[in-house]
């Protein structure tokens, strides 16, 4: 998999007659994580499935599912390129853009940084989105199976 950056869309602000730029981000790249689809003695994790979209600031992001025991997970990349994070602003950031709606409780949420394959600097934000007890995050993203 190679890594493209996505390109500058331009639009107008026809309140000021204004031409805006959308800044570029890098697409994350996950080209090198090895998947696993059968809980195994060395692996217990399974990779559900994932997809992929862009936040309304242009930023591409990767989310990906998986399951562990009792536990289901939710990852999502995106550029860290002029964002500042801290774990209650993630799960706010991905919230407000409409990628999951975190229960009551909101759950487990947390954020790090993560430097990609191709080297360009991301966020990693992790959710906890059920146990064998509870559900925390709701109404997530649709996901498909990885390819075999």
């Amino acid at each position: 998999m190679r890594h493209y950056k996505t390109r500058r869309v331009s639009w107008c602000d026809a309140r000021h007659g204004n031409v805006l730029t959308m800044p570029t981000f890098p697409k994350p790249d996950r080209s090198n994580q090895r998947r696993n689809f059968t809980k195994t003695a060395d692996n217990d994790a399974v990779d559900v499935g994932y997809c992929e979209g862009q936040l309304s600031d242009g930023r591409p992001f990767v989310a990906e599912l998986w399951a562990q025991d009792q536990v289901t997970a939710l990852v999502i990349f995106f550029s860290r390129q002029d964002l500042d994070l801290t774990d209650s602003s993630a799960a706010d950031l991905i919230e407000r853009e409409g990628l999951a709606r975190l229960g009551p409780e909101r759950g487990f949420c947390s954020v790090r940084e993560w430097t990609d394959p191709s080297g360009a600097g991301m966020w990693s934000v992790n959710f906890v989105v059920g146990d064998d007890e509870s559900t925390y995050v709701h109404d997530a993203l649709t996901f498909r199976p990885y390819p075999k």
